[in-house]
């Protein structure tokens, strides 16, 4: 009929048209001024924002798309894992210089938050034993700590106090350079801008390690220890039996020549197992 003629034509002038350049770019910038004008709307702003919040919940919802986001930011991190510190740590001050009771109270809040949880005597055991290991030396006075005990000086968050300890350290130690890991005791004098008591620039070194000195286990060392820690272990008043320590702990003054030869028939035969529980008991009667 004639009117699916005259829509037949108008369809075919129109694709026609559609063909110019002229008027592709036309119809292009009227549907971008269109758009322009749809999202100086705050209704139709609030509503495009809602639905990409909703399409990335979406998104995050489902476990290959999290999987592979994280992947992604951990490769991110790990290519530039020194700026991306120093900038983690450059917003932290930042955030702290621009209202610190805020900052302070806000982490604070977090504390009180993570101490709240139900953490489980399973993690606590893990976290408070199984994670710490012992053996890790001071880079100041060379003594062994725990891996708990140590501290970056980078993880000092007052900035004067790091950079007295920077300039310490600099002065003190010229040759070394990297990323120093200190005990507490060390940590105090260096913010305070002086040198730790017993800092190996005082000459407080531990001799090089003989070497035909054999590996020891823990009862040939302390026979062989010129002092011994000495603790008094009594039975607690509350905890159902539990023990624990009481008062200082003493280093008792050994004389070496004279253990290690009332010893020397137990420690030449240590690796007798029969004989091994006689080291261990002798050893706990003489303390």
């Amino acid at each position: 009929d004639k009117a699916a003629e005259r829509r037949a034509r108008k369809a075919a002038a129109a694709r026609a048209r559609r063909q110019n350049p002229a008027v592709r770019e036309r119809e292009a910038e009227a549907c971008r001024q269109a758009a322009r004008r749809r999202r100086q709307d705050p209704a139709v702003r609030e509503r495009e924002a809602e639905s990409r919040r909703q399409s990335a919940r979406r998104r995050r919802q489902d476990p290959a798309v999290r999987e592979w986001e994280a992947e992604a930011a951990r490769q991110r991190r790990q290519e530039d894992l020194q700026n991306v510190r120093e900038r983690e740590a450059a917003r932290k001050r930042a955030y702290r210089q621009a209202d610190p009771d805020a900052a302070r109270a806000r982490e604070a809040s977090a504390k009180r938050i993570r101490r709240a949880q139900p953490e489980g005597a399973d993690a606590r055991f893990k976290r408070d034993f199984l994670d710490v290991s012992f053996g890790h030396s001071c880079g100041v006075c060379d003594r062994l700590w725990f891996s708990n005990s140590l501290v970056t000086i980078s993880s000092i968050k007052n900035d004067q106090a790091r950079a007295n300890a920077i300039a310490v350290l600099q002065r003190e130690f010229p040759a070394s350079s990297g990323e120093y890991k200190i005990c507490y005791s060390c940590k105090d004098s260096l913010v305070a801008g002086k040198v730790p008591p017993m800092s190996v620039s005082y000459g407080y070194t531990y001799p090089p390690k003989p070497d035909h000195l054999p590996p020891l286990n823990l009862v040939e060392e302390r026979l062989i220890a010129p002092r011994l820690p000495f603790m008094s272990i009594r039975r607690l008043t509350h905890g159902n039996g539990q023990y624990g320590i009481k008062g200082q702990v003493v280093n008792v003054p050994i004389n070496v020549p004279t253990t290690v030869q009332t010893e020397e028939s137990l420690v030449y035969r240590r690796f007798t197992p029969e004989l091994r529980p006689l080291i261990i008991i002798h050893h706990v009667d003489m303390l």
